[in-house]
């Protein structure tokens, strides 16, 4: 049982989409410069996705705090 690569850049994507406006709003509280934000903001999506994406697929590889339910285990193992 684990993500697909494709759900884990989606996930990230969306992620990201997010975190642009959050971020765009809380820098231009504090710089008040717009060109200065959304440069910051550009580097800030490209690097951040790679790590969410990074991140995910490490997750992904452990099975540490996923519980499977035996009782759906084994009726799916009937389908």
């Amino acid at each position: 049982m684990g993500e697909t690569r494709t759900r884990s850049l989606v996930k990230a994507i969306t992620w990201r989409i997010f975190s642009i406006f959050l971020g765009i709003g809380i820098s231009m509280m504090f710089l008040h410069d717009i060109e200065l934000v959304i440069k910051m903001n550009i580097i800030f999506v490209i690097v951040g996705t790679g790590c969410q994406y990074v991140h995910e697929r490490l997750w992904n590889r452990t099975k540490w705090g996923i519980e499977i339910n035996e009782e759906l285990s084994s009726h799916d193992e009937g389908l």
